[in-house]
């Protein structure tokens, strides 16, 4: 399938996930600084393609959208609370060519629109008896999300811990990312699964394929970083300006004789550290191979992802998981 094809179901499906987000999150209220941020905050930009994935994943295994979309808004709910908290521990005052929220409002007020979406997520998920869920349904997604959550929050510590570590593992990255960022995706489809009551064998398939997708993203999203701004004011490198330890970094410094001034670089303050050393950084990656390293890597957890989705019935929902994982290696989103 052209990967276009399920870029434009994605685009579909997006006005019908806020449609949905709207119903649990007013666009206009008496309390200011609350939810009206929340909606400017949506209005940057954003694809849903996470809740995307729970729609096409629910409906690939004979579900229903209309039963999908309180849960898939919820996930889209959380991935954006997730991105409020992260601005402000970034300290990132744009994303997506916008000012952040913090930036617009402060910081007390800016973490307390994130603990708002939070709790809304919850209220979103609940929904689901009011479109003909089960409450043993409802029950089991209402335990996913608080594991999402969970899981979420657990790969952000360690995703801020590493930044002050020198011996950081591939396969400690890889646990990380598979909390940070691959119990999100998972949790989307897994979820899908759930509400259109797949069995058992087919929900850990399902699931072990957003597996695979979330880490090829987040690696994606990282080799993006050295290629293009993030929405951060057309900055280039900024992973490298915050020491993040990408799986590229760690692959240098475990297979570098002398990383020491690449750490040093990664451990400069970021308002300390120039273009010029953002550049000198990039060229050590791409001198010890570390992009190919993991241009390769998300190659073959895409490939692994989608063998995941062979017990699932051939139809045009299984061909949109499918071209999902395909265009997220191709990604210059």
């Amino acid at each position: 399938m052209d990967t276009e094809e399920v870029w434009e179901r994605i685009k579909e499906l997006k006005p019908v996930v806020d449609e949905e987000i709207r119903k649990v999150i007013p666009k206009n209220h008496e309390i200011k600084h609350l939810y009206d941020e929340v909606h400017y905050h949506l209005n940057t930009g954003g694809k849903r393609w996470r809740p995307g994935l729970c729609i096409m994943t629910c409906e690939a295994l004979g579900g229903t959208k209309e039963k999908a979309l309180p849960y898939a808004a919820a996930i889209e709910i959380i991935h954006n609370f997730s991105l409020i908290h992260d601005d402000i521990q970034d300290r990132d005052e744009y994303r997506r060519d916008h000012p952040t929220v913090w930036k617009r409002i402060g910081i007390p007020r800016a973490i307390n629109v994130g603990d708002g979406m939070f709790a809304k997520a919850f209220v979103s998920t609940s929904r689901g008896e009011e479109v003909g869920l089960s409450d043993s349904t409802n029950f089991k997604l209402l335990k996913l999300l608080s594991q999402v959550v969970t899981e979420l929050t657990e790969g952000q510590a360690m995703d801020i811990n590493s930044r002050e570590r020198v011996d950081m593992t591939e396969d400690e990255y890889m646990k990380m990312i598979s909390k940070k960022t691959g119990a999100l995706v998972s949790g989307s489809v897994y979820g899908g699964a759930l509400i259109a009551g797949a069995s058992k064998e087919i929900q850990q398939e399902v699931r072990s394929y957003g597996e695979k997708i979330g880490y090829a993203f987040q690696i994606a999203d990282d080799l993006l970083d050295f290629n293009e701004g993030k929405g951060r004011a057309g900055q280039v490198g900024n992973d490298i300006r915050e020491g993040k330890r990408s799986l590229m970094a760690v692959h240098y410094i475990n297979n570098s004789e002398n990383p020491q001034e690449f750490i040093d670089i990664l451990d400069r303050p970021r308002e300390d550290t120039t273009d010029k050393e953002v550049e000198k950084a990039i060229e050590m990656l791409q001198g010890k191979g570390s992009l190919d390293y993991a241009r390769n890597k998300v190659e073959k957890l895409i490939q692994e992802g989608i063998q995941h989705l062979q017990p699932l019935p051939d139809t045009k929902n299984k061909e949109y998981l499918i071209g999902m994982a395909e265009f997220i290696q191709e990604r210059d989103f």
